[in-house]
């Protein structure tokens, strides 16, 4: 993504841990931006998480946004450790 605010990536993860004949899909988009526009050092990062379950025959069961705050500290956690490798090329 080149533009601001735009879609800068994004993760699918799978199976369900509900049932071992469903199959479960969790996106992670997410959005990178400057805070100050005369400030272009100082990015916000946002994050959203998704989850879908499917059945066997791939009809939507269950859909949720997913708000734990667990998750969400061990995901920002892993991308400033890996964007802090990566600056430094480690």
């Amino acid at each position: 993504a080149l533009a601001i605010g735009a879609v800068t990536g994004q993760l699918m993860v799978g199976p369900a841990d509900d049932d071992p004949t469903d199959r479960q899909v969790i996106r992670v988009t997410l959005t990178v931006g400057t805070e100050d526009p005369g400030n272009p050092t100082r990015v916000v990062v946002n994050v959203a998480m998704n989850r879908v379950v499917y059945t066997r025959s791939q009809q939507v069961r269950h859909q949720e946004s997913v708000h734990d705050p667990v998750l969400m500290q061990a995901f920002f956690e892993a991308l400033s450790k890996s964007v802090f490798l990566e600056a430094h090329s480690v």
